[in-house]
């Protein structure tokens, strides 16, 4: 959006944009548009997104007359895009059907598990009958990106490192990760949003070149995951505030044992090229297909792990 505006600026000779030129930039559009679905000005203009209400009234939005895009006289050239989850495939079976597909699957049983998974797979399922032209994004683990790799602090992953810090050590998990930037995941979804021809139903947006996890530090030692996890288990049973405070994997310990349960797994069966912790591996056919980010995106390295890092102290790890 930066790059749009300033060759805009530059185009008009650096002059401030007039309101009929601002409405002709796509990307700045879009981020407006997406602003004020999060923050509607509003209560009147809004579109749930709650299964249980907002999948009943999909494909209406609300300003004042509900406007329905089916039946709307634009509803050829409306195109619905919606935020699923790697979690919709949940129950998946890599090792004896490869890859997740890129298309919806009709048998259930893949994503039964956590209601949150199960409840993008419904959502699919309706999106597909809906008669519209819908694309389901399948994101899987984002992380810090461009430009100073903020991510942030309550995910899963800075708990790990925040709580490491106190604990003394980091946990090793074998397997590879398609974890993804989340600056390439907004490149993705506007690649295929503005693509003009059709598009598909289905889009798994995780790194097409996933890799092998290499923790190394100078200063904590390495443990089992599972090993890790029984080190916080110590701290979870009667947890102080000062414990919530400098070790927050206390509050998602059910979260952690689960994974290092599929850690020792992986582990024990020599399966170190399967995704790390029990991610459902997903085909990106699709997504690299569509959008030249994705088809070109270089897989982590340090120097984003460093940016991550800067960011997390910057927080105040």
């Amino acid at each position: 959006m930066r790059q749009e505006i300033s060759q805009a600026r530059r185009e008009v000779r650096a002059r401030n944009l007039s309101y009929d030129e601002l409405v002709t930039l796509p990307y700045l559009d879009a981020v407006c548009r997406e602003t004020m679905r999060l923050y509607p000005p509003d209560s009147t203009c809004f579109a749930k997104e709650s299964v249980s209400r907002g999948i009943g009234r999909l494909g209406v939005v609300r300003y004042r007359k509900p406007v329905r895009a089916r039946s709307s006289r634009h509803s050829s050239s409306i195109r619905f895009l919606f935020t699923s989850s790697i979690a919709s495939a949940q129950s998946w079976d890599a090792k004896t059907q490869g890859l997740y597909p890129e298309e919806v699957v009709m048998d259930a049983k893949y994503a039964v598990g956590g209601g949150y998974g199960e409840s993008k797979y419904v959502t699919e399922r309706i999106l597909a009958k809906s008669g519209l032209e819908a694309t389901s994004f399948r994101l899987g683990q984002l992380t810090g990106g461009a430009p100073n790799g903020a991510w942030a602090t309550s995910d899963w992953v800075p708990i790990i490192v925040r709580s490491s810090i106190s604990i003394g050590t980091l946990p090793d998990a074998v397997g590879v990760v398609s974890w993804i930037p989340m600056d390439a995941v907004c490149s993705a979804l506007l690649d295929v949003g503005f693509n003009r021809e059709s598009v598909p139903i289905a889009v798994n947006v995780v790194h097409p070149r996933p890799g092998e996890k290499h923790l190394s530090s100078d200063s904590l030692p390495l443990v089992l995951y599972h090993e890790w996890v029984d080190a916080v288990e110590q701290h979870a049973r009667n947890p102080t505030e000062k414990d919530t405070t400098n070790i927050p994997a206390v509050k998602l310990i059910d979260f952690y044992r689960l994974q290092s349960n599929v850690d020792d797994t992986l582990r024990n069966s020599g399966q170190s090229t399967f995704e790390s912790a029990g991610l459902t591996p997903l085909r990106t056919t699709n997504v690299e297909k569509l959008s030249e980010c994705m088809r070109t995106l270089q897989p982590l390295d340090e120097t984003i792990i460093k940016k991550w890092v800067r960011y997390w102290i910057d927080a105040g790890f």
